[in-house]
């Protein structure tokens, strides 16, 4: 609510059915809203201490790592995650194609207009206020805010990813027009000087056997994230010919969601209707 208010009064634009939509959104949910108000007025979340969630949600900027290896400190669908608190609280992957296309927008902004601007600038603020810092302490946790205080801070990414996503939409836009090469070279020689600093630090990094555990999951981790990267610097670099563009571009979408695929194939589960919801004989007699 608060990063559309604030989208709606940069842009100054359809404020009447803007305000008419929130009013509308109320209603429509009230049915829902008033008594999850009167539950959480009654309840002990709103006065109970949570300080717990912040110390386990509030990542540390170790963890921007997982832009480039999702599962570098593993994966619950393999059985090796091995950090503290969920899984899925903490994903900030969108795929490497697309954190390209994301860093590319943003040295890209002085040709940018100001709504990509509005986005770039939102994108970094709640990308920060999901890590460890002390602003993320005093806003989310410190000023005891109704709902702030209790939430787990983590998911302010939502915000994150929808920004990037549109960050790199602008991004892919201005390399299918005229790409800067230099800038595309400095971002691609830069993720790759990322990609072999986390190589050196699984391979050497081995002192005990808990660490060579934990060590040999990042390094297998890093196997696929490196050849799509590499896979994506070569489409990149022939996408610098101007008659093979467009079949780079295919080329990218295939690849992202290639990798997208595989990373939700291997967390989310699929199968059968009757293993997710089986058969309760207290429903099985109501339905009768």
């Amino acid at each position: 609510w608060i990063f559309t208010l604030l989208w709606i009064v940069y842009r100054r634009h359809h404020v009447f059915y803007s305000i008419v939509g929130f009013i509308l959104a109320i209603l429509i949910s009230g049915i829902h809203l008033l008594p999850n108000i009167e539950a959480y007025l009654h309840a002990t979340r709103g006065t109970t201490e949570a300080k717990f969630l912040f110390d386990i949600y509030l990542l540390p900027l170790s963890h921007l790592v997982t832009f480039l290896a999702p599962d570098f400190f593993g994966n619950p669908g393999t059985f090796n995650y091995f950090k503290e608190g969920f899984y899925h609280e903490k994903v900030l992957y969108l795929g490497i194609v697309p954190l390209f296309f994301v860093i590319y927008e943003l040295f890209m902004l002085k040709r940018s207009m100001s709504h990509e601007k509005f986005f770039a600038v939102a994108g970094i603020v709640t990308l920060s206020l999901g890590f460890s810092l002390s602003t993320s302490w005093f806003l989310l946790y410190q000023l005891k805010l109704p709902f702030f205080s209790t939430i787990i801070p983590s998911r302010i990414f939502f915000l994150t990813t929808f920004c990037a996503a549109i960050l790199s939409a602008y991004g892919i836009e201005k390399y299918l027009g005229l790409p800067d090469k230099k800038k595309m070279i400095g971002i691609l020689v830069g993720l790759g000087i990322i990609l072999i600093y986390l190589w050196d630090l699984v391979v050497n990094y081995t002192n005990g056997p808990l660490l060579k555990e934990i060590t040999t999951v990042s390094l297998r981790n890093l196997i696929l994230p490196t050849k799509i990267f590499i896979a994506m610097a070569i489409l990149l670099l022939l996408g610098i010919a101007k008659k093979l563009r467009r079949y780079v571009y295919i080329g990218l979408v295939v690849l992202t969601f290639a990798s997208s695929a595989y990373f939700a194939n291997k967390y989310f589960y699929f199968s059968e209707k009757r293993f997710v919801f089986p058969e309760v004989s207290v429903f099985t007699q109501l339905q009768k």
